[in-house]
């Protein structure tokens, strides 16, 4: 089985792109974190996410840099050849839900409270 669920945070904008076939596709970064035991400290880490159609029109209209979002999807691999010739293996997830993370709201105070935060962050 193939499916990926991540709650994190977006590194930036989502980009919008609409295609001649009338196809819509949105593009985003989430960071999550994990305790790397090793090194003893947070790492992030970052993952492309692609969306397509009407959930891709409202990702782009609405997700925003710093928003926190709870993505489900498939992992897909790409692979490709770089202008210097190198071979570069990608890895993005496929989502077929995203949408913003509504947890938040119980561990950061009150709804209010979290809707100012919210309106900063645009």
């Amino acid at each position: 089985m193939n499916e990926v669920l991540l709650v994190g945070r977006l590194g930036q904008d989502a980009e919008l792109k609409y295609f001649e076939s009338g196809a819509c596709k949105a593009s985003f970064s989430v960071a999550t974190n994990r305790y790397d035991y090793k090194k003893k400290e947070k790492v992030t880490d970052w993952h492309r996410v692609e969306v397509w159609g009407k959930t891709a029109e409202f990702v782009g209209e609405h997700f925003k840099k710093g928003i926190q979002v709870l993505v489900q999807g498939t992992l897909k691999k790409e692979e490709y050849t770089n202008k210097d010739g190198e071979q570069k293996t990608i890895y993005k997830v496929v989502a077929n839900k995203a949408q913003f993370d509504g947890a938040f709201i119980f561990t950061s105070g009150t709804v209010k409270e979290v809707n100012e935060k919210t309106n900063e962050n645009n």
